[in-house]
């Protein structure tokens, strides 16, 4: 290693006499026999050193990448070592289940007792969320719906917590609660209420309790829009908990308003169109014969031409249970 060689010139021989290239070529083609003793010598150390040239120079190479590598480490080491360390990423929050608003309500009515003038205020400020947000809520359509996550199980405490308001005490909080209620009831197809979880829920029967005691005018509105927009199926259940029983009331009671009387035909005329059979037994045909006022007097008409193929028929013959008449007109 380190030595250089330089190759012989063609016409010098291994023993350093001078010949004939040609002849020198043909005495190595024939064989190492030819050759003399220094000539095979001085071909084995021609490949002893281009065999140690090709280590020196891997050698070189290998050395030379470690000295790279030695000057590259501690700038690499460095850049580690000054660089910050790698931050999670940040997580998204977790979104909250109720709003605000419907969350303070919920707490409030969990308190015993009722802090009814606080109670009020988050009720009212549900009421401005309701007609203010368009996506604020989705109602279940049915008690069973609310069974199914924490959400829906919330909205049925809500309206359930509603409810309870109303059969209260008289006072402001029912009076902030069926204003509440009302306003559920209306609004974008998306944020409304439905009717079937509302009858489901036990509401009929509050509605006409209170409607006899206070507030007939609310009450009305909300049974009202109740009958038109549940299904058929539902509106037996609606009469039964006392839907015609509290407009006939609300008819026959001394200090009725001409508005509120008004609401009670307006409930008894959508009873008539859609169960008719079911409004005859509960008597709407000869409740409304009382009406007298001339403003109200159409309306009172239409709901005896409604229920009179129900009731005007002959004594041997069976009730009909449809106001649609058989065998065209009768003059």
């Amino acid at each position: 290693p380190g030595v250089a060689l330089r190759p012989l010139p063609a016409e010098v021989s291994a023993c350093g006499c001078r010949h004939s290239g040609p002849a020198w070529l043909a005495a190595s083609r024939e064989g190492p026999a030819r050759l003399s003793h220094a000539t095979r010598s001085l071909h084995a150390l021609a490949a002893s050193a281009a065999a140690s040239g090709l280590a020196v120079a891997g050698w070189s190479r290998s050395a030379r990448k470690a000295r790279v590598g030695a000057h590259r480490q501690p700038i690499a080491t460095q850049l580690r070592a000054t660089r910050a360390p790698r931050e999670a990423p940040t997580p998204f929050p977790k979104p909250k289940l109720y709003t605000r608003q419907m969350a303070r309500v919920l707490d409030l009515l969990a308190q015993e007792p009722v802090k009814a003038d606080a109670l009020a205020d988050a009720l009212l400020d549900l009421k401005n969320l309701h007609e203010s947000d368009r996506q604020w809520m989705i109602w279940p359509r049915h008690i069973d719906d609310a069974r199914r996550d924490a959400f829906s199980r919330g909205c049925f405490s809500l309206l359930r917590g509603i409810l309870r308001c109303i059969k209260g005490e008289p006072g402001r909080l029912r009076a902030v609660s069926l204003e509440v209620l009302t306003s559920l009831l209306d609004g974008p197809t998306l944020t409304r209420m439905p009717p079937t979880f509302l009858v489901e829920a036990g509401a009929i029967g509050t509605l006409c309790r209170v409607g006899k005691e206070d507030k007939p005018m609310q009450v009305l509105t909300i049974l009202d829009y109740v009958t038109s927009m549940a299904p058929s199926e539902m509106l037996p259940a609606v009469i039964d908990g006392g839907a015609a029983e509290t407009a006939i009331f609300t008819l026959h009671k001394a200090t009725t308003s001409p508005l509120e009387e008004l609401a009670a035909l307006d409930l008894l005329v959508g009873l008539s169109k859609r169960a008719p059979a079911k409004a005859v037994q509960a008597g709407v045909y000869d409740a409304v014969k009382i009406v007298t006022n001339e403003a109200l007097v159409p309306r009172r008409n239409k709901i005896m031409n409604l229920l009179r193929p129900l009731v005007d028929h002959a004594e041997d013959e069976e009730a009909p249970l449809t106001n649609i008449r058989i065998g065209g007109l009768k003059f």
